[in-house]
């Protein structure tokens, strides 16, 4: 039924029941998109044909669309090769021209764990014994005489510093400090090695026959003393 019928059925004048048929509003495309897809459309490749097409994202807020920064990649394991060998190229110019600089002080100081103080003490300073346990020793300016054969014993605590074998006889020096030092000379036979700790209290070497025992305070033969009661007595 058209609308003219419809007024003429109800009564109604035409004129005043004309219907009016708006036309569909379009929705506008989004110029960006519309952009986009004409671009799209003329990318091909010389063959014809398309190419990997320019894709718009979604749900992307306008002030985000901006050209993202460029991140700085750093290689960690470079900066540490670079890093070491800086430090390396240090050292060596400041070992030439700088031996006493900052960083040399540090790295003795990191790499001299094993490093023992220095031991200054003077042979007063320690409690000496006899060389032996017989009570023939004799003292003669300096050098202390065992006529009988048996054990010698260091005079107190020290380290083997060295040992000299020569027609079947040995030499050992000990070592008590820095500047305090034994020799025993004349020696059949010695029980302990190079670097060894010795105390006054157990055997380093044997004589059959006899041997002599000397000691040193910076390379000084020390004849200021006296044995009293298997002990040494210090003379000032």
């Amino acid at each position: 039924m058209s609308g003219g019928e419809y007024a003429e059925m109800i009564e109604i004048p035409v004129s005043t029941c004309e219907m009016v048929v708006l036309p569909k509003k379009r929705k506008k495309k989004n110029l960006r998109k519309r952009v986009i897809q004409k671009v799209n459309k003329s990318l091909k490749n010389e063959d014809n044909t398309p190419i990997e097409q320019v894709v718009e994202p979604e749900n992307v807020k306008e002030e985000e669309k901006t050209e993202p920064k460029k991140k700085f990649s750093f290689d960690i394991i470079s900066a540490q090769v670079v890093a070491i060998f800086v430090l390396i190229v240090t050292i060596m110019v400041t070992n030439i021209f700088w031996e006493d600089s900052g960083i040399n002080t540090l790295l003795k100081g990191v790499f001299a764990n094993d490093a023992q103080t220095e031991d200054t003490r003077e042979y007063y300073e320690f409690q000496a014994f006899a060389p032996s346990k017989a009570s023939q020793v004799e003292v003669e300016k300096g050098v202390m005489t065992v006529s009988s054969g048996g054990s010698i014993y260091a005079p107190c605590l020290g380290v083997i510093d060295e040992i000299i074998e020569g027609d079947g006889k040995y030499t050992v020096t000990i070592s008590h400090s820095d500047r305090f030092k034994t020799i025993i000379r004349n020696a059949d036979y010695a029980y302990f090695d190079v670097g060894e700790t010795v105390y006054e209290a157990v055997p380093v070497c044997f004589s059959g026959d006899s041997c002599e025992v000397l000691m040193y305070n910076d390379n000084t033969l020390l004849t200021n003393y006296t044995i009293a009661d298997g002990s040494i007595v210090w003379q000032s």
